[in-house]
């Protein structure tokens, strides 16, 4: 399963990133949230339990790699009795963030 989604473009407008933390957060949680929920109703109907988690709103829309791995965490851990195979994409080499994570997350 893989979800197309996107997240506020905080690095684009005039006001400071962190006018939008909170809100932003908010977006970011409730994506990885509901991509999980779709793996969920995916795996139930097909029997597939992989599913792809990218960086949501990193790059051009300048949201923080901080929230990111945040709301995956957040998400991750609500969902961490459902046995998904959930696996984290980049483009390039993983972050120390990243890293983390998906070590902290595999010995769940």
């Amino acid at each position: 399963s893989q979800a197309c989604c996107s997240a506020l473009p905080v690095g684009l407008g005039a006001s400071p990133r962190e006018t939008w933390s909170t809100f932003a957060q908010l977006i970011l949680e409730a994506t990885y949230e509901a991509t999980l929920c779709a793996a969920v109703i995916n795996a139930k109907h097909t029997g597939v339990r992989t599913v792809l988690l990218t960086q949501v709103g990193a790059g051009a829309l300048g949201n923080d790699p901080v929230w990111i791995q945040d709301a995956m965490r957040r998400a991750l851990w609500r969902f961490r009795d459902i046995h998904l195979d959930v696996r984290i994409v980049t483009r390039d080499t993983p972050t120390t963030g990243l890293a983390r994570l998906a070590h902290e997350m595999s010995e769940v």
